[in-house]
């Protein structure tokens, strides 16, 4: 019998998907209204309602997205997509070859929004001017943007969050390249099937008419200074190695009261930036995203009102019977997998990614303790699970920028994304197991 609490935990997330689904109003408000109704329930404390707006992943998360929008004033990634777009027309595949990886890797270590932001438009334009179609680009564009965010801890948002969950829960939390044991062959298998298959599910619409917004849009080196680019590399490069090297066991042994983690980086270069003018300091508040912020300091308190209200340690409980009832010794280890996967995924769909982190977590946490091991093969799982939003346009924001951009229609995300979700999903639940040897 599910206790009280838990009952009410359950009705609360219920109806903050079918708010999501429906959408009543912002993300970040949805979430906020359910953390206030766990706060009038008794389920949150004041102090618990508040711990997310001052975790060190969500400011982690607001200060990328100045640094990012940095990097995109330089003129940086414009410099990179010029030199990396032919000249003059070639095939579908030369095409991918040049563009997806190279984007994957950016995406990487950038935020996803901008970097589709930037490049949408330009492959689009190109496209047009070479008789190519460009609804059989923009979609894979914006998938190998979330293929490569897997990859490390600040390839996109949802890795931090699942990181600052980790954190709170008393765990060590994610390294800058944890998630890349996993993450790079998911990219790879991901990458492998847009290149050879996508276009041949996607709408062909051509336009050889080039209009005034993209014209824009071309890369013009007057603009974008040399010495911003430099400059934006050599940062990015210091807060990349800075807060790799700093997670290093012989550093953190040297400096125990003192932690070189992402966060320090991401300040240090954020406040560069701002004295070297790489972006406006007058203006910089509107480079932020206050409603991803507020969804993702909001996650926390849902997560830890799942784990408060006994509702997690219900459903692990549930989750451990079945898999123990399809199978035993490792092969049940696999079947926890699916099941926390298809939990997860299935909410990144419906609902955003950066949620579906916060109610993956606890079910994750709760798995790997009622089991009595390390967490950290399911906490991986969860990540890779949020962040893989190909099926629907609005389970990621990437997805919304290519739908607009290419005219898409929601079945030509479902007809493409299906089978990357699944090539994801095998990639995943059979690597993990192999890597961490649970």
């Amino acid at each position: 019998m599910m206790p009280t609490d838990s009952v009410i935990t359950l009705l609360l997330l219920m109806f903050m998907v079918w708010a999501l689904i429906r959408d009543k109003m912002r993300p970040g408000l949805i979430l906020f209204t359910v953390v206030i109704l766990m706060l009038c329930c008794g389920i949150l404390t004041p102090k618990e309602c508040l711990e997310g707006f001052s975790n060190k992943g969500m400011i982690t998360v607001a200060l990328l997205f100045l640094v990012s929008e940095g990097v995109r004033q330089s003129g940086m990634l414009e410099r990179i997509i010029h030199k990396m777009m032919p000249k003059e027309g070639c095939s579908l595949t030369i095409v991918s070859l040049r563009i997806f990886p190279m984007v994957s890797f950016i995406s990487a270590f950038l935020n996803n929004t901008p970097v589709v932001v930037i490049f949408a438009p330009m492959v689009r334009t190109w496209a047009n001017k070479v008789g190519l179609s460009a609804s059989k680009l923009l979609i894979p564009l914006s998938y190998a943007t979330i293929l490569g965010g897997i990859c490390t801890l600040i390839g996109t948002s949802t890795n931090l969050v699942v990181d600052g969950l980790m954190l709170d829960s008393g765990m060590e939390g994610l390294s800058m390249f944890e998630l890349s044991k996993v993450g790079v062959f998911v990219c790879l298998g991901g990458l492998a099937y847009l290149i050879s298959v996508s276009r041949y599910l996607l709408p062909e619409t051509t336009n050889k008419e080039v209009d005034e917004e993209n014209k824009r849009d071309e890369f013009d080196d007057t603009n974008l200074s040399r010495r911003k680019r430099w400059l934006a590399l050599i940062l990015l490069v210091f807060m990349v190695l800075g807060a790799t090297v700093g997670e290093l066991p012989l550093v953190r042994e040297a400096v125990p009261n003192f932690r070189f983690d992402m966060f320090f980086f991401a300040a240090i270069t954020c406040i560069i930036m701002a004295w070297t003018g790489m972006f406006s300091t007058r203006r910089y508040s509107r480079y932020i995203s206050w409603d991803i912020l507020i969804t993702i300091a909001c996650a926390f308190g849902i997560s830890k009102g799942m784990m408060n209200s006994g509702f997690a340690d219900f459903l692990a409980s549930y989750v451990i019977e079945m898999s123990q009832k399809v199978a035993m010794n490792h092969g049940g280890i696999y079947m926890m997998l699916v099941v926390l996967y298809a939990i997860t995924n299935v909410f990144t769909e419906l609902i955003t990614n950066n949620a579906a982190a916060a109610l993956g977590f606890p079910l994750a946490l709760s798995v790997a303790n009622q089991l009595g091991v390390d967490p950290m093969p399911f906490c991986v799982c969860i990540a890779v699970a949020a962040s893989a939003a190909f099926s629907t346009p609005i389970g990621y924001q990437t997805n919304l920028i290519v739908q607009s951009e290419g005219g898409y229609r929601f079945t030509d995300f479902m007809r493409v994304g299906l089978p990357l979700n699944f090539i994801v999903f095998v990639i995943t639940v059979l690597l993990i197991p192999l890597v961490y040897d649970i």
